[in-house]
């Protein structure tokens, strides 16, 4: 089938709109300069297609220039078929499923074709394991079953968005699509991630132990941030994913929040011991002060101790509430 659309508008000028181009609604992801697709090199070839060769790719309406980054060893050889990425010198609409046609740099000669998997390759490792299985996952047509493969293949979770826009789902399509997926499904702003029940479990270990380093290293600390936890825990998910899987973690109970700190829900921050014997030497100076107080300076010379360490040592004590701080020097029990 084909129709005719009448575009009009203010702004709109006909060098604007070019042979190839989509008309799409504004959220969805309409171009890309890097494709990853599988491709089948025509059996008559005389030579395998290598790395980085210069090709012409025919896509829909349109036809750009580029290089294929073969993902699979160093070249396809002719009747073979391997992941590859296509890196473009425009940005092309595409989409999952879109067929594709490689020919040679001359545009004379057909090489191969294919069809499109992914339009958010990431920006480096694009031939790693994990990447591999990734692309071998979301090959699958069928949105239910590749959903599930990506969702065993990848431990920081499946960013659902990116995959309703390359595979060009609905939000009604998606949201049953999501409903019906064995997965941990959850909201990060203006996204969603999904996780399996196995990597969920592993993501909710790695925090449990990750706290718990942290509580054993830092006695008198309310907690750990998401900044914190980020750089200890083995699986590195993204902030934005972190700070929204610690509040399901908590639902739980297995963890709880003082602030924007998280501690293992059991955990009641105590003084070092290092802490501690120095606060036997101040507690009963202070108390006697009474409402007149001491200033750091004084409570220093009162015991003998040095001003500054004093200091730091208050500010700890005021964290855990045993001491209340109101002013830069000077504390009330």
């Amino acid at each position: 089938d084909r129709c005719a659309l009448n575009l009009t508008g203010p702004d709109l000028r006909l060098e604007e709109v070019g042979r190839g181009d989509w008309v799409t609604p504004t959220r969805a992801h309409n171009s890309a300069r890097r494709i990853d697709a599988r491709i089948r090199v025509l059996i008559d070839e005389v030579k395998p297609l290598k790395h980085w060769t210069p090709v012409h790719v025919h896509l829909g309406a349109s036809d750009m220039t580029g290089r294929v980054a073969v993902l699979e060893g160093s070249e396809i050889v002719p009747g073979a078929s391997a992941f590859v990425q296509l890196v473009l010198d425009h940005p092309i609409g595409a989409w999952h499923g879109d067929g594709l046609i490689l020919r040679d740099q001359s545009a004379r000669r057909t090489i191969g074709g294919g069809s499109v998997i992914d339009v958010f390759p990431p920006l480096r490792g694009r031939a790693r394991p994990a990447r591999l299985a990734y692309l071998k996952a979301m090959d699958n047509p069928d949105h239910g079953a590749a959903l599930e493969a990506l969702l065993a293949v990848t431990p920081l979770g499946v960013d659902l968005e990116k995959f309703r826009l390359a595979r060009n789902l609905t939000s009604d399509e998606a949201e049953a699509l999501w409903a019906a997926a064995p997965m941990t499904h959850l909201r990060t702003g203006e996204g969603a991630f999904g996780f399996s029940a196995e990597h969920w479990q592993n993501i909710c270990e790695d925090i449990k132990r990750s706290l718990a380093d942290w509580h054993r290293r830092r006695p008198d600390s309310r907690g750990a941030t998401a900044h914190n936890l980020r750089s200890i825990i083995t699986l590195k998910l993204r902030v934005d994913v972190l700070g929204a899987v610690l509040p399901r973690i908590a639902t739980t109970g297995i963890i709880a929040f003082d602030g924007a700190r998280a501690r293992l829900a059991a955990h009641a921050p105590k003084l070092q011991e290092a802490d501690d014997k120095l606060w036997l030497r101040v507690e009963p100076v202070l108390a006697q002060a009474g409402p007149r107080s001491l200033s750091v300076t004084e409570l220093a010379e009162e015991i003998g101790d040095d001003a500054k360490r004093l200091g730091d040592l208050l500010v700890r004590v005021a964290r855990l509430g045993m001491v209340t701080q109101i002013s830069k020097n000077r504390f009330f029990t």
